[in-house]
């Protein structure tokens, strides 16, 4: 079971665990999100840890190895109302190498000076975010 627009629209992203193809530890975390206005479709921004492996996947990103993301979600069935109705609970998001649909692609990375001299890597998608059911 898919989740439409306006499910993702009403979904609360912001502090999501960040992972690589849905497995591993966390590497990072939703920090932003928001409604495109023209598409509709919902847009994240999250941040990469800090250290060797960050880096790692920064220069992923940028050299195109990790162009998408994916959301991975609960769906809390219930026999009492319609499939549309039930109940979806984002669980992650990943960055993989090939989303499961169009649009899922990152659209820009940036990267900033934050205390202690440490860097604060940001990756915007400004797409739909492919879903991947957890039951």
């Amino acid at each position: 079971m898919d989740i439409t627009k306006s499910e993702l629209e009403n979904m609360q992203f912001v502090g999501l665990p960040l992972k690589v193809e849905h497995e591993g530890p966390a590497r990072g975390r939703i920090v932003d999100q928001c409604v495109d206005p023209i598409s509709g479709y919902t847009t994240v921004e999250f941040q990469i840890d800090d250290g060797c492996y960050g880096d790692y996947l920064i220069r992923m990103i940028r050299e195109g190895e990790l162009p998408d993301l994916s959301l991975c979600h609960n769906v809390y069935a219930n026999p009492d109302v319609a499939a549309s109705e039930w109940t979806k609970e984002p669980l992650e998001i990943s960055l993989c190498r090939k989303g499961g649909r169009e649009g899922t692609h990152l659209c820009r990375v940036e990267c900033s000076a934050i205390e202690g001299g440490k860097k604060k890597y940001c990756a915007l998608v400004s797409s739909e975010i492919h879903t991947v059911r957890r039951v």
